[in-house]
């Protein structure tokens, strides 16, 4: 196994000792004693190993939260106590935030300041689990629950178990009680079924793929429990020719290549009016050969490596699919979910009604799911107009001349980075 020397000292002193699941307050192997490895995604080396849990280390963990919910000095506790421990929490992560940040960059491969603006001071402030944010999505799962009083099987993403690890390291310390949140690492099929299907679980939420979401779903049904799935989406960028095009092609490209595309609202499908077509692209194509590749440890690391040599197969597999011109590339159908950006041939504007006439309107819905929608254009009027076919429940959000800033209390909303307005979709 590697010894990660050239991994920043504060993760290094995590990966060395043996990791372990918690259950009922305790550290324990997995039953079977199986273990899966961890890789760095930079080197391809395993730089760690976590017990490969299944259906009866879940049962286990079960057993643990149930009466930790029933009957237990958390179930006692009032909000306002909840609420100490909760904040103790956050304050704990911050407190310590290059250690987590550097866990967060050696196993998921971004880059140090984006592990440290991100996952670790949204996830701290949440408190007062998918791949691609390991840390700030527990967080956000987690919070929620044990601010209601709730108790917690976490099942955490394979490729990216030891942020969350630590996570709970800081939750013991912080004073949660035994038994209010397990921890269950090991593999989709099996330890991530079994929770989903396990009949002393009242509600599953779940952040990843929609291929991995469906089997969630089959096996939550069976007894009708409650499911909140964020699943994946494939969000255009829509770049009219009034725009300003000298912000307008490096925000596309950044729009993809944030977090190595690797983002729950990446901006993964390209539509310019026919005018600004040739120079949106050829902005994108210099931003894109200006970026430093390399360890996301590294201070002048523009861009980290993918998560996983699966994850780098099927991203280059739709690359490969767009230069052979196929007909109908993957890229525009389904989730890249990397640092690939597709773009249709030029697209042609109705002004009167401010919205495209082709697949750049229908385009958006045509994939079946996205996450966002940001459109670049001088007009404000006609920007909020084109928004207007957003406002529906299929969709997300809605950005014109901004980034996301969605607000979490709106399910759509439509920004604007000068008046900083927005207008609900209620």
């Amino acid at each position: 196994m590697a010894t990660a020397t050239d991994a920043p000292s504060a993760a290094a002193r995590f990966l060395a000792h043996p990791k372990r699941m918690l259950i009922d307050g305790e550290w324990a192997q997995a039953r079977h004693a199986r273990t899966l490895e961890v890789y760095d995604p930079a080197t391809g080396e395993v730089i760690d190993h976590v017990p490969a849990g299944d259906a009866e280390d879940v049962e286990l963990a079960v057993l643990a939260a149930r009466p930790a919910l029933e009957d237990s000095d958390w179930s006692r506790m009032t909000a306002s106590e909840r609420g100490r421990v909760i904040r103790r929490i956050g304050e704990l992560i911050l407190e310590h935030p290059d250690e987590p940040a550097a866990i967060e960059s050696l196993d998921n491969g971004k880059r140090m300041g984006v592990a440290r603006a991100a996952d670790v001071r949204l996830a701290a402030d949440v408190f007062p689990i998918p791949w691609n944010f390991p840390l700030l999505t527990a967080a956000r799962k987690l919070a929620p629950a044990l601010a209601t009083g709730c108790t917690v099987v976490l099942k955490h993403a394979e490729q990216t178990p030891l942020s969350a690890l630590r996570l709970v390291e800081l939750m013991q310390e912080a004073g949660l009680p035994d038994g209010v949140i397990n921890v269950i690492t090991g593999f989709d099929e099996t330890a991530g079924v079994a929770t989903a299907a396990h009949r002393g679980i009242d509600k599953v939420a779940f952040t990843g793929s929609t291929e991995v979401g469906k089997p969630i779903v089959k096996a939550a049904a069976d007894d009708h429990k409650r499911v909140t799935l964020e699943l994946g989406g494939q969000s255009p960028y829509i770049v009219f020719a009034d725009a300003d095009l000298d912000t307008a092609a490096p925000g596309a490209a950044r729009a993809i290549f944030v977090n190595h595309g690797q983002c729950f609202c990446a901006w993964s499908r390209l539509h310019i009016e026919s005018e600004a077509y040739d120079d949106v692209l050829a902005g994108v194509a210099d931003h894109a050969e200006h970026i430093k590749v390399g360890r996301g440890s590294d201070d002048d690391t523009e861009m980290g490596p993918l998560v996983s040599a699966e994850q780098l197969e099927r991203v280059t597999g739709y690359l490969e699919s767009a230069r052979r011109h196929d007909p109908a590339p993957r890229s525009l159908t389904r989730e890249i979910f990397g640092a690939g950006i597709p773009s249709r041939r030029p697209c042609s504007m109705v002004p009167d009604e401010g919205t495209p006439s082709d697949p750049a309107a229908e385009g958006r819905n045509g994939v079946g799911h996205h996450r966002g929608d940001p459109r670049v254009h001088r007009d404000q009027v006609c920007a909020h107009r084109t928004v207007i076919p957003l406002r529906r429940p299929k969709d997300a959000n809605g950005w014109f001349r901004t980034h996301p800033a969605a607000s979490d209390r709106r399910p759509c909303s439509t920004i604007d980075k000068d008046s900083h307005k927005r207008e609900s979709d209620r």
